[in-house]
């Protein structure tokens, strides 16, 4: 019932979509639909519903951010020719641009006046994404077009200036960061986590930039002849080593990256310091920009920290709250304990009360799904609750009530409805277990008709409850669901009635030996009236007198039938009632509750 809906509907809404498709189709591509009628059924590709996309913005992200992480390196280290490995890498990251751009162009995009709608119409997407992305991601693939021209023409110093154009491989990051938001929204990452991650993510790239921009200051500074001298040869000239470690490019990056971390944190050995004036205003650029950045991130990441798990942080301002509590007042030792550990055990119980806001921001759907599970063990065990409509059932969800008891606690009889969610307790010579429900008879407003026997607390006890006001005023404004309600009311009520009044019987015969068949239909009347209105116990001694008067007490014992033997249920000495006697009292009853309720 609760999704059979969406199953039955599913066809007609992806016809109804396909129809859409090709009603809104531009010119341009009407000629295509006739030749192929089912190929623009598949097209634009929805972001969140195609797999295909799916897989891709995977790969496209692992992509990027390679990408992000090698055009930096290739600025700094690149030479004319490029070796046959780079040649290669530079090619597969083309090939990539060209297909991610030709995906982007048949992929539905976002209406530009419906918040979170899509476009249906693939020319329409086609041409939102031409004015929007297209130039960004083809300006992109400018490396590859200038820089094979530029080999050829120019010598090797000429070439080492154009490798700034290599950073139009950086424009792509909006991609980058569009793909990040949408498995945030797929995947449900805590934005806490995420933005802790951004700020990691974002000073290992600054870092990266760095270390490239200072080895290449280091090594354009080298072909110059006007400034022989540069960080790379004062460091071999005082730290010495292997040659390799200062010729191969990932060994000078090595060093720059090292020097690129100390001047991130302030740290600063002094062992790389810059040699002349163009390394000194590098220098001096990279330390103001990543002074900032570093003190923006500390305060960035002490405020996620904070606020990626707030519920811990309360729960520790709590505990020690409650230490506080207990060294004033002087509690001993062994109640300390039982209170934290209680604190700690109830860090749940609250957590479910914080969250029923949230809850509430969302729509009526949206919340029968998140609350459905917290009431289907009640819709499962209670038969009232069964047929209720969704909307009534998230009412009453938003109106549970957690609470935990501690071990040995003993909970009073109340008017409300109890699931157990975890522990273990004792009723009536019963457990009750994850998933047991009492408190069935809230539908009763006499007290002598519930029952009214207390639960004892065998370890920590969480109970999920739902009071009989709360039930109530959940259907007050549903005529229908207050109709079944109601049913339910008088079938439990007219059934603990029967039972009442049978045992209260029984009771009285083995007691005094008055049976049912000495009273009269006056006396039966007020028999039933007094038992249901719970004042038999005042009104016993007066029908004793009565019968005493009635009957000898000779009499009563021979119109009695003979007694049972002795074994489960009866006791020795005991008469055993007579059936047709009470067949007949319930009989009565029955028209007496009948009567009642018309």
């Amino acid at each position: 019932r609760r999704g059979g809906a969406v199953a039955m509907y599913a066809p007609l809404t992806q016809h109804h979509r396909t129809f859409l498709d090709a009603a809104e189709a531009r010119p341009c591509c009407s000629a295509i639909a006739p030749a192929y009628p089912g190929l623009l059924s598949h097209f634009p590709l929805m972001p969140r519903d195609s797999r295909f996309l799916a897989v891709w913005y995977t790969i496209a992200w692992c992509v990027l951010l390679v990408t992000f992480f090698a055009a930096p390196f290739e600025m700094a280290f690149a030479k004319a020719p490029n070796p046959p490995s780079t040649t290669c890498f530079e090619a597969a990251l083309d090939i990539f641009t060209v297909i991610d751009i030709l995906i982007s162009s048949i992929t539905a995009a976002p209406h530009p006046t419906k918040p979170g709608v899509f476009e249906r119409s693939l020319g329409a997407s086609t041409c939102q994404y031409l004015r929007g992305g297209f130039l960004i991601d083809v300006a992109s693939l400018l490396p590859s077009i200038c820089l094979p021209s530029a080999m050829n023409r120019f010598e090797e110093k000429s070439f080492a200036k154009m490798r700034i154009l290599r950073a139009a491989r950086l424009l792509r990051v909006r991609h980058f960061f569009n793909i990040t938001t949408e498995w945030q929204v797929s995947g449900g990452v805590s934005n806490a986590a995420l933005s802790l991650l951004n700020r990691m993510g974002l000073i290992l790239f600054f870092t990266h930039v760095m270390a490239c921009l200072w080895a290449a200051t280091g090594l354009e500074v080298a072909v110059d002849e006007l400034a022989p001298s540069n960080w790379i040869d004062a460091l071999k000239a005082g730290k010495g080593g292997f040659e390799e470690l200062y010729v191969e490019p990932w060994g000078i990056y090595s060093m720059a990256l090292y020097w690129a971390i100390m001047t991130l944190t302030g740290i600063g050995y002094g062992d790389i310091t810059p040699q002349n004036h163009f390394e000194y205003w590098v220098a001096s650029a990279c330390m103001l920009l990543s002074g900032g950045l570093w003190a923006f991130t500390i305060g960035e990441v002490c405020g996620v920290v904070t606020n990626l798990l707030p519920h811990d942080v309360a729960l520790k301002k709590e505990v020690d709250e409650l230490n506080w509590l207990m060294a004033d007042r002087g509690v001993n030792e062994a109640r300390r304990r039982e209170m934290r550990r209680y604190v700690y055990e109830a860090r749940m119980v609250k957590r479910i009360e914080e969250q029923k806001s949230v809850v509430q921001n969302l729509s009526p759907m949206l919340q029968g799904q998140v609350l459905g599970s917290m009431m289907e063990g009640f819709c499962t065990k209670v038969s009232f609750l069964r047929s209720m409509h969704d909307t009534t059932v998230v009412a009453l969800s938003m109106r549970l009530k957690s609470r935990l008891y501690a071990p040995g606690e003993e909970i009073a009889p109340s008017r409300s409805l109890n699931l157990v969610r975890r522990g273990i307790g004792a009723r009536a010579g019963r457990l009750l277990t994850i998933g047991d429900v009492w408190g069935t008879d809230l539908l009763l407003t006499d007290i002598t008709l519930r029952e009214s026997n207390f639960v004892r607390c065998l370890s920590y006890f969480e109970v999920l409850s739902l009071p009989a006001e709360a039930l109530f005023a959940a259907v007050e404004n549903n005529p229908p669901e207050f109709a079944k309600l109601r049913w339910a009311q008088v079938r439990l009520a007219l059934w603990r009635g029967i039972r009442l009044i049978c045992y209260t019987g029984r009771m009285l015969r083995n007691n005094s030996g008055i049976g049912l068949e000495h009273l009269g239909d006056d006396d039966i009347f007020k028999f039933y009236r007094e038992v249901l209105g719970g004042t038999f116990d005042k009104w016993e001694p007066a029908l004793r007198r009565k019968m005493s008067k009635r009957l000898s007490t000779r009499d009563i014992v021979s119109e009695a039938p003979a007694a049972p033997t002795e074994g489960r249920g009866a006791a020795p000495g005991a008469a055993q009632p007579d059936i047709a006697q009470m067949k007949a009292s319930m009989e009565a009853l029955v028209r007496q509750m009948d009567a009642l309720i018309a």
